[in-house]
């Protein structure tokens, strides 16, 4: 299945304050590295929506950079598959697709199942207190009805959990997925039941990591991520914007 785009023309005005705070960040970067990241931000928080098309002229107004400079920062997070380009229409944000989901949670199995079935030496006790304190501001996030709060306490964990393989690649890769994985929870109409069953599964999870109980603790981030996806199908099947896959199997302009 892919997914409608409900906001197809988005007002650009709306990246004028992630600019602001990119800019005073990031002061000194090129305009190529800022404007992708304004972008990236974008599409990872929302206001930009799957399927919204990005209008150079517009955009790069907005931005303060020369339409060369979008260009390029356009092929900056097209490698990462958040925008796609489509042939005589321009950019769009990626509109993600049943395929998409199998093998985004493929790379989080292969990620997260490594790193908790071989961790590096000396990197349990701090991984520890980073899961703990996420699950902890999930807790509260989930309490306080807080769905954006407990999403990134979501994300902050299985960071913490990929951060015992002691690899910055590994962590790179683990936020690549992560940001593709948001633009799967931004076509979904009831996120909060979503994030809402992870909190205490988490939980569960440091204490096994915690008693260097590896191999369980492998075997339950599989299930994990087994029922993780399986909901997420689910709630999307049962979205009021979603439709079928067409018998190919792969939509036009899908991303992957």
């Amino acid at each position: 299945m892919t997914i409608e785009s409900k906001a197809p023309l988005p007002d650009m005005t709306v990246l004028a304050p992630v600019r602001d705070a990119v800019d005073a960040e990031h002061e000194g970067r090129g305009a190529v590295a800022r404007g992708a990241e304004v972008l990236r931000r974008g599409v990872v928080t929302g206001l930009l929506r799957p399927g919204a098309r990005l209008p150079e002229e517009r955009l790069a107004a907005v931005l303060g950079i020369s339409r060369n400079s979008l260009r390029a920062a356009f092929d900056e997070i097209e490698q990462e598959h958040l925008v796609e380009r489509e042939r005589h229409r321009g950019i769009r944000v990626c509109l993600p697709d049943e395929a998409t989901v199998h093998q985004l949670y493929r790379a989080r199995l292969a990620l997260e199942g490594a790193a908790l079935r071989w961790p590096e030496a000396g990197t349990r006790h701090r991984a520890v207190e980073q899961m703990s304190a996420a699950v902890e501001t999930g807790r509260w996030a989930r309490n306080a009805g807080q769905v954006a709060a407990m999403a990134e306490a979501n994300d902050a964990f299985h960071r913490a959990v990929v951060s015992l393989s002691g690899s910055l690649r590994q962590l790179e890769l683990m936020k690549r997925v992560q940001s593709e994985l948001r633009l799967l929870f931004h076509t979904l109409d009831d996120t909060p039941a979503f994030h809402q069953p992870w909190v205490e599964r988490n939980a569960a999870l440091v204490d096994l990591v915690a008693q260097e109980r590896d191999a369980e603790a492998t075997d339950r981030i599989g299930a994990y991520l087994r029922d993780s996806r399986g909901m997420i199908l689910e709630l999307w099947g049962r979205s009021s914007c979603s439709r079928p896959l067409p018998a190919s199997g792969r939509p036009s302009g899908s991303c992957s």
